[in-house]
């Protein structure tokens, strides 16, 4: 305490002389009779008493002491009352890190298992993952660049997006790295001049070095991570098919490994392979301090913090109080309220039902999220996500939009009514016939049902066989008992035996069949529920129609070479 106090001082000490001050206009006004002084000079005592709220003697003393309390204390707090210190040191501009990825067809070679592209994404999420601080944005890239996210300082959205980068979201097939590069270093210069831009790709040509060289004099390096074998692999095409050239000759992509160190060499980078352990992120970790991020040249240096804002917390009070009579209440009640009220009070003074509605479904609170929103549509995907699935079925139902018919059509099929849920799919599709996951989802449901058909029609064949074997047993046993057996003749040893066995036989047929279609039935159910979860905003769909509107947009495309 003592050393507080010994090392207590003001920052700006001359607005100390604001306080006498202000003690002398409360002491003038005081003197002056209020604000009512100047009505009684002019207005009958006895009909000011009556236009008047209060008898303006007492209730004025008080609000003249409280201005000159607020006074005071708003006087200390911008004299910037200090008694200790800390570091000063100061922040730069951070980094900024677009990662420009290939989604060409070559990323499909399975030189690396299971192919490039799978290998590529696994590392991106771990470098988005390592890095601690800095901007990252992302492009993605075949014939035509793309933007997948802007620059931004959240790497967990990237990284939500990073699993539906794939060939077939692009509208346009090729490879174009050069539109690229020039895409990524339109989003760094809208931060700063410098910046760092790191491709993930098998291959480079004379223009994207020539475009690389280009940006490092500009300030913004290119560094690449090659993705695959210098053996190469065949592309792969259908379910058994593999990539040709016009002349038929089987495509086999290699890694452009000196192409790209050229690449890399001419943007001022690192070139480093994919590997399977850390090595290439240990390489490409330099890529985003090779600026620096503080100014090492005076964190030793040690200032004076203000204490001042602190103050203003005991002037809200009194401001309150000040405005309006009975504010002040509340907040003593805020205090007193349990911290689950508490925090339902605060949300809803800064945000409206439906955000808060929103703000529970992200945090996976589907009953509160129901709860709180009047919007069919997100009341509807917090009632499915919690497994109501007929109260999301009504939901969806009295929402428009093909959105709103492809949920529906989840929400029906969910509850195993098939033909309504095929219904709905076809509703959403006749709205938006490229909508694939609607159209995915209705297939689903058809070999669904087809399977189901096909398993009714055995059964009904199989029970039509049983009671054709019945009817010819019992015309067997019919005519051997008007053959032979006497009419107290019991039936022989041997012939119990084969009866029994037969009967066994045919329990244990029955309890087989009967077995296998619960399994199949299991099995079909989760294959249903599977695609059934996926959610209604599947970034794939998302990204894939993103990008074929911007496309159109650009007008008419670029001629490739080679569509890989």
């Amino acid at each position: 305490m003592l050393s507080a106090l010994d090392t207590f001082h003001f920052l700006r000490p001359v607005w100390l002389l604001l306080i006498p001050l202000g003690w002398l206009l409360a002491w003038w006004l005081r003197r002056a009779g209020g604000a009512l002084q100047a009505w009684r000079q002019i207005v009958d005592a006895e009909l000011l008493e009556f236009l008047t709220v209060g008898d303006g003697k007492g209730g004025a003393g008080r609000w003249i002491l409280v201005f000159a309390v607020a006074w005071t204390v708003a006087s200390i707090a911008v004299a910037g009352p200090s008694f200790r210190e800390k570091p000063s040191g100061l922040f730069k501009q951070v980094q900024a890190t677009v990662v420009v990825f290939d989604l060409s067809r070559s990323m499909l070679a399975t030189d690396l298992t299971p192919n490039r592209l799978e290998q590529a994404r696994y590392k991106l999420i771990d470098l988005l993952d390592a890095a601690e601080e800095g901007q990252f944005g992302l492009v993605a890239f075949a014939g035509e660049p793309f933007l997948v996210s802007p620059l931004t300082d959240d790497t967990n959205t990237i990284t939500n997006l990073v699993s539906a980068l794939s060939p077939d979201i692009m509208p346009a097939r090729g490879s174009d790295p050069v539109a690229a590069m020039r895409m990524a270093a339109e989003l760094i210069r809208e931060v700063g001049p410098v910046g760092s831009i790191l491709m993930i790709t098998d291959g480079a040509s004379d223009r994207s070095i020539r475009q690389a060289s280009e940006l490092a004099e500009g300030g913004i390096s290119v560094s690449v991570l090659g993705v695959g074998t210098t053996d190469g692999a065949p592309i792969p095409v259908g379910e058994s098919g593999v990539l040709r050239d016009a002349s038929g000759s089987i495509v086999v992509p290699a890694l452009e490994e000196s192409m790209l160190k050229r690449l890399a060499a001419a943007g001022n980078g690192i070139y480093t392979r994919l590997t399977p352990d850390s090595t290439d992120l240990e390489r490409l970790g330099s890529i985003a301090a090779s600026d620096g991020r503080y100014d090492t040249t005076d964190t030793d240096r040690l200032r004076w913090q203000d204490e001042g804002p602190w103050l203003v917390l005991v002037l809200l009070p009194l401001a309150a109080f000040a405005f309006r009579r009975g504010v002040l209440l509340v907040f003593l009640a805020m205090a007193f309220l349990p911290p689950v009220s508490k925090a339902a009070a605060w949300q809803s003074a800064w945000k409206n039902a439906e955000q808060r509605a929103e703000q529970a479904l992200q945090e996976e609170r589907y009953a509160d999220a129901a709860r709180l929103s009047d919007d069919p549509m997100r009341k509807g995907m917090a009632l499915y996500r919690g497994g109501q699935y007929e109260a999301a079925g009504e939901a969806f139902a009295a929402a428009a939009g093909p959105d709103a018919a492809y949920n529906l059509g989840n929400a029906l099929a969910m509850q195993e009514q098939y033909e309504e849920a095929i219904a709905a799919y076809d509703n959403a599709l006749a709205q938006d016939p490229e909508m694939e996951d609607a159209a995915h989802n209705k297939k689903v449901i058809e070999d669904l049902l087809k399977q189901q058909q096909e398993q009714e029609q055995q059964q009904q064949d199989q029970d039509q066989q049983n009671q054709e074997q019945e009817s010819s047993d019992s015309e067997e046993q019919q005519s051997e008992s008007e053959g032979e057996p006497q009419e107290n003749e019991e039936p022989s040893e041997e012939q119990q035996q084969q009866s029994e066995q037969g009967e066994e036989e045919g329990e244990k047929e029955q309890q087989e069949m009967q077995l296998s279609e619960e399994e199949l039935d299991d099995e079909q159910k989760q294959a249903l529920e599977q695609w059934l979860r996926r959610i209604p905003d599947d970034p794939g769909g998302l990204l894939r129609r993103k990008f074929l509107l911007e496309y159109q947009r650009r007008g008419a495309p670029r001629n490739n070479d080679e569509e890989w």
